[in-house]
């Protein structure tokens, strides 16, 4: 099922009453919640992946630009992102999904095994953002800059995975798919005591963003 559909319970449990296949979520994907431009992103995703086999090089493209300066400008768009957590697995189980797709092959080696290690152990201690697909890739656009070189997106933002337990029962008790607005102000109250940003690296990322991103404008590389 399409990853939108993770923190709908209701909707997941009258999808499970209605039909007899199959039904899988895919777990560590980070992308934006409520994206505007997702379907835009999903496009350019599959033209791109043709360059990239051609060049086999990074590819500038605006929407990663613009999702993950969300989450810096924002961190409770680091939680919103409709992720499913390794401790929380149990509660889709118990509503009918069969099984959960993990992201992304694409990664390095060591990291896939992180990631299949932790929902197979069903827990993780530490940062929840080893986990997630796009931030445990270095992003080479913005880390041309030899300041940013010093930070990963992992180094530089810090998600401790134990203070989220407990979160996602806001959404297993409701009875509708929660508002962009009504995500946020939750979200935001949990990234309070569980999202950490180191402001430097903060301060030089939105930097790096916004660069790359007149570059595109300006046909630059």
């Amino acid at each position: 099922m399409n990853q939108d559909v993770n923190r709908d319970f209701p909707l997941i449990r009258a999808i499970r009453e209605n039909v007899k296949c199959s039904l899988q979520l895919i777990a560590n994907n980070s992308c934006l919640g409520y994206c505007p431009i997702a379907y835009y992103h999903e496009n350019t995703t599959s033209f791109i992946s043709q360059v990239r086999a051609v060049k086999m090089e990074p590819v500038k493209e605006y929407c990663t630009l613009y999702c993950h300066s969300q989450k810096l400008i924002d961190p409770a768009n680091i939680l919103a992102s409709e992720w499913i957590r390794p401790e929380d697995i149990h509660y889709y189980e118990e509503i009918g999904v069969d099984s959960f797709k993990l992201c992304d092959r694409t990664m390095p080696p060591e990291t896939i095994v992180k990631v299949v290690k932790a929902y197979t152990d069903r827990r993780y201690d530490g940062n929840f953002m080893d986990l997630l697909f796009s931030f445990v890739k270095r992003h080479k656009i913005i880390l041309a800059d030899p300041k940013i070189k010093k930070k990963t997106p992992i180094e530089g933002i810090y998600v401790d995975n134990r203070k989220l337990d407990g979160f996602i029962k806001y959404f297993i008790s409701g009875d509708r798919r929660l508002s962009m607005d009504e995500n946020l102000i939750y979200c935001r109250k949990w990234a309070e005591k569980a999202v950490t940003i180191d402001p430097q690296y903060r301060k030089d990322a939105l930097k790096g963003y916004s660069r790359a991103v007149k570059n595109l404008i300006h046909c630059k590389d």
